[in-house]
């Protein structure tokens, strides 16, 4: 590993992706040709700053993904580790984290960049910005996001026609994307902290209630376009942005 490629990257693929399709992995779906996978983990892979890659995958997809990812691993030249997922996103992380075989003392500092597998529109030039936080600075986390441009309202429950209980204000309200990337030790003592806790839905939320008022978690400005497949109402949108992303790109990043 050269001096610069000194962040590891996790890349999360531990779902079944159950609100997508109950038949075919989301990660699977073919985007200008290729799964959603392959552009996702092509994001860490590509990326001159990321010396290895842990995939923390779903054991009953884990073959069929080892499989799709055979070439664009092999381009990238970088030591790839599959770890099996867990029950929850914060347990195939954890599951991640365990497997890097660092110290919490003296690998302290490195830096863990963590990677939705279902979000493969991430450009580089915004990884450059979420890694260039930590330079000189005490920050210990950092994601990438967009501010909140739409009206918020509170409603009094999740069913349809709900009574709107109050208007939020918008102003400091952020959408959080991926990469997050963090110190290894305060991000690892962090979910041994919370091993428990089922309802943290990202690893800064996890990071943030660990920390104290000296540490920071920032969050860097990031292309809208940054989506995460979720259902099948994020296809047309997908596909829409993957005729255009990935149009100059080969087939095989």
């Amino acid at each position: 590993m050269s001096p610069e490629a000194d962040v590891i990257g996790i890349l999360v693929a531990g779902g079944a992706g159950l609100r997508f399709s109950k038949s075919t992995p989301k990660l699977l779906h073919l985007l200008a040709g290729q799964p959603v996978l392959h552009w996702s983990a092509g994001v860490l892979l590509n990326h001159p700053r990321v010396g290895r890659v842990v995939v923390v995958a779903n054991p009953e997809y884990m073959g069929v993904y080892r499989q799709y990812l055979e070439q664009v691993i092999a381009l990238g030249g970088k030591p790839v580790q599959w770890v099996e997922g867990g029950p929850t996103r914060r347990a195939s992380v954890e599951n991640g984290l365990n497997a890097l075989g660092l110290d919490k003392v003296a690998d302290a500092d490195r830096l863990v960049m963590i990677h939705d597998g279902a979000r493969p529109f991430v450009r580089p030039n915004r990884i450059d910005d979420l890694l260039a936080v930590f330079d000189n600075s005490p920050t210990v986390g950092a994601s990438l996001g967009a501010p909140m441009t739409n009206t918020l309202k509170e409603v009094c429950d999740v069913s349809e026609g709900s009574p709107v209980k109050k208007t939020i204000s918008r102003a400091g309200l952020w959408q959080v994307h991926t990469p997050q990337a963090f110190r290894y030790g305060i991000l690892k003592a962090a979910h041994e902290a919370v091993s428990g806790e089922p309802f943290l839905t990202d690893d800064a939320a996890l990071v943030e209630t660990f920390c104290d008022e000296s540490q920071t978690v920032r969050m860097v400005p990031d292309d809208p376009f940054n989506i995460k497949l979720t259902t099948q109402d994020d296809l047309p949108h997908a596909e829409a942005l993957a005729s255009h992303f990935f149009a100059r790109q080969p087939a095989t990043p």
